[in-house]
């Protein structure tokens, strides 16, 4: 069997290698895999932003999480974004970035869509102003039955004068030949009682009532969506 030279080696047909991931540096043989993702990594510009579905961090990146970084270890991208999302400690230090839990939307430059805006500002959510509206079942015309009763008032009873034999024009009277014209007072006792009263009420006619909705839902408003981890190149 001939072998190959340990120094400079010709190799013929296909030869293939395990594929390194792209943040090994030392002299292991390279794939052509590995070169292209490489390349990949290396033509993306410092600030670039990329959502990856790995933790693992990606090789040329640092988490866009707001940290404050050094602006000696990541000069090409302390060029690029400046002081833009934060000055860091104001002399050797600057703020990445903090896209954690956020939507990335595009600067209105002008549009009118979202005007206001600047490079990296930050913006609370808020609702569209709304109305609800609702109505209650129409139930046609209809009356409402009313039952009660009056106040007791009590025991009592009503004082009636009435005269026997008077002259014409008094009192009634009542006349009874040969008597002495004289004056009754009297009543008649009523007792204890009270009296019950029934009835309906008008006719509203065709009608309905108006309805008052309960807010619900959450603290923001957000469609469905996937959790990413957030990267920027250096």
């Amino acid at each position: 069997m001939e072998l190959a030279p340990l120094v400079s080696p010709a190799f013929s047909g296909v030869p293939t290698c395990p594929t390194a991931p792209t943040t090994t540096n030392n002299g292991q043989v390279a794939s052509t895999a590995f070169v292209r993702a490489v390349a990949v990594e290396e033509n993306a510009q410092p600030g670039e932003i990329s959502f990856y579905a790995s933790a693992a961090l990606p090789r040329g990146r640092i988490k866009a999480n707001g940290a404050a970084v050094s602006r000696t270890a990541y000069p090409e991208l302390f060029a690029a974004i400046g002081t833009t999302y934060g000055a860091g400690n104001g002399s050797t230090t600057f703020n990445v970035p903090d896209l954690r839990g956020e939507f990335v939307r595009g600067l209105d430059e002008g549009r009118g869509v979202d005007p206001g805006r600047v490079l990296g500002s930050w913006q609370n959510h808020l609702y569209a102003s709304h109305t609800h509206a609702g109505t209650t079942d129409t139930q046609g015309a209809h009356a409402h039955g009313v039952t009660g009763s009056t106040t007791s008032s009590g025991a009592h009873s009503h004082t009636m004068n009435m005269g026997l034999n008077d002259i014409a024009g008094s009192r009634p009277a009542i006349s009874a030949p040969g008597a002495t014209p004289a004056v009754i007072e009297g009543g008649f006792g009523g007792g204890d009682h009270s009296h019950s009263i029934y009835g309906n009420s008008d006719t509203a006619g065709a009608h309905s009532h108006t309805l008052q909705i309960s807010a619900s839902g959450g603290s923001e408003t957000r469609g469905r969506n996937v959790a990413l981890i957030a990267y920027i190149k250096y």
